[in-house]
């Protein structure tokens, strides 16, 4: 017959319980660790969502904030089929003026302007400007792509590190409902 006893193991070894529970505590810590970092701990390398086809994009999470001023703030944020972030932002301004202030924020801050052209309507009106820039990019040397445009006072933006992605998110989203100027 077998005795209840505080110590575990078999053979020559015996340990108490109390430190099989620690070991496994450990272990269980380093299990997640690896689950997480990877080896070393090293970020492990992003993986595509499964299930997803390439160019496709899922929702996230969306919501909505106020400025310190009170101007609501929309935002989405998206994981694109590459398993990268993009945020897209929506901010109805009070004048067409004030959309326009926020514009020219973001390209005095922006490293490199890829394309600038007019948010025209079907008629060839003008409504606004959409710009491509490169953004620097906290916590990374990689820059984040920023697509930015106007229409009226409601600014707009889609961001990513991924140009890609941020021009194929144009395409998908009905972004405004003009056309860009050629």
């Amino acid at each position: 017959m077998m005795e209840n006893s505080d110590k575990c193991g078999s053979g020559g070894s015996t340990l108490d319980k109390s430190t099989v529970v620690a070991l496994v505590r450990v272990a269980v810590f380093l299990v997640i660790v690896q689950l997480l970092f990877g080896a070393l701990g090293k970020p492990r390398a992003r993986q595509a969502p499964t299930g997803m086809e390439s160019g496709a994009f899922r929702v996230v999470r969306m919501g909505n904030a106020k400025t310190k001023d009170g101007t609501d703030v929309f935002f989405t944020e998206l994981l694109s089929s590459k398993g990268l972030r993009i945020h897209k932002i929506w901010i109805p301004f009070k004048s067409p003026e004030l959309a326009e202030k926020e514009l020219e924020e973001v390209i005095k801050l922006s490293i490199k302007v890829i394309r600038s052209k007019p948010e025209v309507d079907e008629q060839g009106k003008i409504l606004g400007r959409r710009v491509l820039v490169l953004f620097p990019s906290s916590g990374s040397d990689k820059p984040r792509t920023r697509l930015c445009w106007t229409t009226g006072s409601l600014f707009q933006e889609i961001t990513s590190e991924s140009t890609d992605d941020v021009l194929a998110l144009e395409k998908i989203v009905a972004v405004s409902p003009v056309k860009p100027a050629n």
